[in-house]
């Protein structure tokens, strides 16, 4: 026979069954659940609860990932480093751009001196001039035409690829060499310095050539203006710099003759006595000096013209194309 005291509470009773109960219930959801989904893991659970809950982003959320945090704190790196560059490159254009304006300006006076000394060169009417002005058939017993045949044959060596000069003359009724050994290795040492001369000419010819398409072309034709005031700055540099020379010419040309021979000929066959060599005979110092004055008075003279063509081209362009 059981006490009173060890009896269990009705009340207890039914609350308890009602927690078995729920119990029941939530294992059978639980069940239900694993077959729907076919996953029971505790990781799977715990990740479909959050996701009811809303505690984890969803598919198209925009929320910033660990890749996503290194490229936000690399870009601002990188567009450092991409102005940087830019910059650089703008930098060097500029520079690039200022020496290619200073080559131009430079190049004028340099292809207009070398140019007339290539067409002196060639000029028979300032050999003839030459001839005549200082007496050559007298010094030297040729008569004019004997003597413009020397001409020509000077003319045609420096185009040629002859290595020595041999000019044949007849004196006395007799057919000679006009020049010995020593006057026949200046005279190719003569036509070395001509040839450079003559590739100087051409390079600055082609620079300024080239110069003048690439800016017009750069500029689709806008930038006649601002090239008409770079040749206005090389046509007076050019004056400029030939009326020095002219002053220094004036003023001491022997002594410039000199030092102009010694840079050239640094071999020392340019100094000949005109009682036994032909080549001071048909061309004097004299010569060379009227010759280097007409030079200097023809460069000077183009240089105006460009200089007045270039100042009325920026004077009457159009303000649309005043750049």
């Amino acid at each position: 026979m059981r006490s009173e005291r060890g009896s269990i509470p009705a009340s207890r009773v039914n609350h308890a069954a009602t927690i078995t109960r729920k119990a029941r219930q939530m294992l059978l959801g639980f069940l239900a659940g694993r077959k729907q989904h076919g996953s029971s893991s505790p990781a799977h659970v715990l990740r479909q609860a959050q996701d009811e809950r809303g505690l984890l982003p969803s598919h198209g959320s925009t929320s910033p990932t660990s890749s996503d945090s290194a490229r936000s704190r690399s870009s601002p790196r990188a567009g450092q480093k991409s102005s940087l560059r830019a910059g650089r490159y703008e930098r060097v254009a500029r520079a690039l751009g200022r020496l290619a304006i200073v080559l131009f300006i430079l190049a004028m006076p340099v292809f207009l001196v070398t140019s007339n000394v290539r067409m002196a060169f060639d000029s028979l009417r300032l050999y003839r001039y030459g001839f005549e002005r200082y007496d050559v058939v007298s010094t030297t017993g040729l008569d004019m035409e004997q003597l413009m045949t020397v001409a020509r044959e000077f003319r045609d060596y420096f185009h040629s690829s002859q290595e020595l000069l041999d000019v044949r003359v007849t004196l006395g009724g007799e057919e000679r060499a006009l020049f010995n050994q020593r006057e026949v290795l200046h005279m190719r040492d003569v036509k070395g310095l001509v040839r450079r001369v003559y590739r100087l000419q051409e390079v600055a010819g082609a620079y300024i050539a080239g110069y003048v398409v690439v800016a017009l072309l750069a500029t689709r034709g806008r930038g006649v203006r601002s090239l008409a005031g770079r040749v206005l700055v090389g046509s007076v540099l050019t004056v400029g710099l030939l009326a020095l020379g002219g002053v220094a010419l004036l003023v001491g040309f022997d002594r410039l003759f000199q030092v102009f021979h010694i840079l050239g000929f640094p071999g020392g066959n340019w100094s000949f006595d005109p009682r036994y060599n032909y080549l001071t005979r048909l061309f004097t110092e004299g010569f060379f000096m009227d010759a280097t004055l007409l030079l200097a008075l023809a460069t000077v003279a183009e240089a105006l013209l460009l200089a007045l063509v270039a100042w009325g081209i920026r004077k009457r362009m159009p303000g649309s194309l005043r750049r």
